[in-house]
């Protein structure tokens, strides 16, 4: 179904922006990687991806899985619980493995500037050794 690729479209083009944030960040001193014509593009293409999915979402679900996509904003369904992730379409393998990289990461960032170098240091390493890298 095409409603996996669309997810995974979505998700590498996130990966993406996100990436080249980070590293315009980290490493170049906030300077753009993307052209700014192509991160015009890139951006607009995120857009409407969520307009698609919106209106795939809308137009394709059942109305079990309408009621329970607008249960939240209803205030109603106490019995559903949102667990984060949507059954139909899970986040991939390289979104799953990239958001870990990023939290291992962003972790012994946080243990450097708190003066906890060596632990940091301990963790990417250990993370690097796990094979998960």
């Amino acid at each position: 179904m095409w409603c996996h690729e669309l997810d995974r479209l979505g998700d590498d083009l996130c990966a993406l922006l996100g990436t080249a944030e980070l590293l315009s960040a980290r490493y170049f001193s906030g300077e753009e990687l993307i052209y700014p014509d192509e991160l015009t593009i890139l951006a607009q293409m995120g857009e409407l991806l969520e307009g698609l999915r919106t209106t795939d979402l809308l137009t394709f679900l059942s109305p079990a899985e309408r009621k329970r996509l607008f249960a939240p904003l209803k205030g109603g369904d106490d019995e559903w619980e949102d667990n984060g992730e949507d059954a139909a379409c899970p986040p991939s393998p390289a979104a799953r493995s990239l958001a870990r990289e990023l939290v291992v990461l962003a972790r012994a960032e946080a243990l450097t500037q708190l003066g906890e170098r060596d632990r940091g240091v301990d963790m990417v390493a250990a993370w690097m050794r796990s094979g998960t890298a």
